[in-house]
């Protein structure tokens, strides 16, 4: 089973799912602004994640919310004299293009905090009645001194935050260290009815009140950026598990790291960002993603246009590997087993991921050997695939790089077959599939069959026809 570095502990531990079920909750985004190529690492960190326990056969119930009421968001919408809603709509819109582009698998659920007002004054009133927090004329706190296990999950003491915090002093507070749960509604605010009276959540417990609705009061896997953790998820502990009276909140905190944009964090706050539609302009997402499953999740990474540039090679080579049509003249099999145990062992240890993707290269290698030397490769090239599947990557050409070849194209191929070269086809391809008889597969797979019945003259009409559309094909040597 997979072991990763928990936050909280500061140690390696094992998943331990029930039944072949976990729970995930990531921290998404707060839409006053178009995503960045930051958001992107950390979707794709837990993409992969979600992709490999579903691997080992475990559901992963995946949630992650959309920040669309705070500070930012009221800034931002006031700016540009337009609604929150439809700021939120318009950003989220090209977040999730961006997502799909690089093929991460959608969450379960994407809640939005303002969608959960009820069950957050449902949670702030409970923490009232425990003596956690207190109303002053309509701004409600929580008192981070009642919560004992504060500064766990960061490793920091209270009276160091106290004594080295920079937080404007308010009066209101009984501690400076106290955040707010709800906040009085301020002049051209959006505000919702509340016993404290008109006013709008705090940050921290809008993603208590989304977790704990949607996953329980102690979920698996709480993940995010390693900027979250103090103090956004050491308020949405302190908050959440003096609510429930249970402990952990999460069994299991993941951080990945930070992507850097030059010298500085990649920050919508401070404007040091490069937004993650404008790179998909550019590059091959599955070389973004490469770029970024080059690097350890926990480590930071630095944006590099000419290391995706690079990658996009990289991934080329690969397509090129597993499309390429190719006759074995060897019976000799490549065996991929020591690659997928090199792989999937990588993953295994924290999500290693930079190991696994020097198995599946190691393999690319050794499959293109084979080819040359005339090896059976299709098992190593069908493990090849599989461990690609498992990391995310599309593996599509760009489109000025896509070939004709249509559905129209290849019926044509067909029935010259028929007629000209007087071919039975069904008595040369196994078409189990559902796909038409009509289909690249199967013209390939008749193409060999051919061959090896020595009609040459009909499996080289296939060739040109394919080479004239763009498809390489390479055979074996028929050298002794």
């Amino acid at each position: 089973m997979i072991k990763l570095f928990d936050s909280k502990t500061r140690k390696i531990k094992e998943l331990s799912p029930h039944n072949n079920e976990l729970t995930m909750y990531v921290c998404g985004l707060t839409p006053y602004a178009p995503a960045h190529v930051g958001h992107a690492f950390r979707s794709i960190v837990f993409d992969v994640l979600r992709r490999y326990l579903e691997h080992l056969g475990i559901y992963v119930n995946h949630i992650e919310n959309i920040t669309d009421i705070d500070d930012k968001m009221i800034d931002k919408s006031n700016a540009e004299n337009i609604s929150m809603q439809q700021l939120t709509d318009y950003n989220m819109s090209d977040y999730f293009s961006g997502l799909k582009k690089l093929n991460v698998l959608p969450a379960l659920k994407y809640p939005k905090a303002t969608d959960e007002i009820p069950t957050i004054i449902n949670i702030i009133e409970t923490l009232i009645t425990k003596s956690y927090a207190y109303n002053v004329d309509g701004n409600v706190y929580y008192k981070v001194d009642k919560f004992t296990r504060y500064g766990d999950l960061s490793g920091r003491k209270l009276d160091e935050l106290i004594a080295g915090s920079r937080v404007d002093t308010d009066p209101n507070k009984i501690n400076p260290m106290d955040f707010a749960l709800w906040k009085k509604q301020k002049p051209n605010e959006p505000a919702w009815d509340s016993p404290w009276g008109l006013g709008r959540p705090g940050w921290h417990i809008e993603c208590s009140a989304m977790a704990t609705k949607h996953l329980g009061e102690s979920i698996d896997i709480h993940g995010g950026g390693q900027d979250l953790i103090f103090p956004h998820h050491e308020n949405e502990i302190a908050q959440s598990e003096a609510f429930s009276g249970n402990s952990p909140m999460a069994k299991t905190w993941i951080h990945n790291g930070l992507l850097r944009l030059g010298d500085d964090t990649m920050s919508k706050s401070t404007g040091n960002f490069i937004t993650l539609s404008k790179v998909l302009q550019s590059f091959n997402p599955d070389a973004l993603r490469l770029f970024f499953l080059s690097s350890h999740y926990r480590s930071p990474l630095t944006y590099s246009e000419d290391v995706i540039s690079g990658n996009e090679k990289a991934i080329s080579r690969i397509i090129q590997t597993l499309s390429k049509i190719y006759t074995p003249k060897s019976s000799e099999k490549i065996d991929p087993t020591y690659f997928e145990n090199m792989f999937f062992n990588s993953l295994d240890d924290d999500l290693n991921t930079p190991k696994s993707l020097s198995a599946i290269f190691e393999l690319l290698h050794e499959i293109n050997k084979g080819i040359s030397d005339g090896k059976d490769i299709f098992v190593a090239r069908n493990s090849l695939s599989n461990m690609c599947t498992i990391l995310g990557f599309k593996l599509e050409l760009q489109s000025q790089e896509k070939n004709d070849v249509n559905l129209d194209k290849i019926k044509e191929v067909f029935e010259s077959l028929r007629k000209d070269y007087k071919i039975d086809i069904e008595k040369y391809i196994n078409n189990n599939s559902k796909s038409s008889i009509n289909s690249i597969e199967n013209i390939t797979e008749l193409r060999n069959n051919l061959r090896s019945d020595k009609n040459f003259e009909a499996s080289d009409y296939i060739r040109d026809f394919l080479t004239e559309n763009g498809i390489k094909i390479e055979d074996a040597s028929n050298k002794e």
